[in-house]
């Protein structure tokens, strides 16, 4: 594991990609997803990856609520400023009004910026 630069949190070689687990690809259970999450914490992965247009932020609200008793143990990416049309077709769009390059997380994921890493749409 190697420490993140804005933190001493460590970073797992293995993280999670998140997006499967609040519809984007169909239906999702969320205890499973949130049993899924803790599973994944409990394995040793500390990296979490989410996006705020994953479920319209649902993600980011999953992985706040499921983490934040271990907020200081886990690390969460999110990306930003990308925005999805309604579905079908869908498609996204980093062109967005809201794409501001933003290095601030999504408060969804909970009160205090401590060891996240955001990135923003080049």
């Amino acid at each position: 594991m190697n420490p993140t630069p804005r933190s001493d949190s460590p970073i797992s070689r293995l993280g999670l990609g998140c997006m499967s687990m609040t519809g984007s690809y169909g239906h999702a259970d969320p205890q499973e997803a949130a049993a899924t999450l803790l599973e994944a914490a409990d394995s040793g992965i500390t990296l979490f990856d989410t996006g705020d247009f994953y479920g319209d932020g649902a993600n980011e609200e999953l992985l706040g609520r499921t983490l934040a008793p271990r907020r200081d143990q886990v690390v969460l990416a999110t990306k930003t400023g990308v925005r999805r049309t309604p579905w079908p077709p869908s498609t996204c769009s980093s062109h967005a009004p809201t794409s501001t390059g933003s290095t601030r997380p999504s408060r969804k994921m909970g009160r205090t910026e401590r060891g996240m890493a955001t990135t923003a749409p080049a």
